[in-house]
């Protein structure tokens, strides 16, 4: 059996991209997703805690201090060098 979780933000279900660290598997590590039409969000989600960890939206700032610029998400691109 398995378990759902329904962490992502956001009010779009229509899903673009998603992105996983290099690192991660089903238990550890970040997988990061991007919504795109109303309500879109880019959410980075910690699969150990499973939870959400930031979020980004054009009315809401991530952890960046920073607002989507639209809702019309294409792909991502994760770089975590550094971290």
């Amino acid at each position: 059996m398995s378990v759902i979780y329904n962490i992502l933000s956001g009010a779009s279900s229509n899903y673009s991209s998603i992105w996983a660290d290099s690192n991660a598997n089903i238990n550890s590590g970040k997988f990061y997703v991007s919504t795109t039409g109303s309500g879109a969000t880019f959410s980075v989600v910690d699969l150990q805690t499973k939870v959400i960890v930031d979020s980004y939206s054009i009315d809401h700032k991530g952890g960046g201090n920073e607002f989507l610029n639209d809702e019309n998400i294409i792909d991502i691109n994760i770089s975590i060098t550094g971290a």
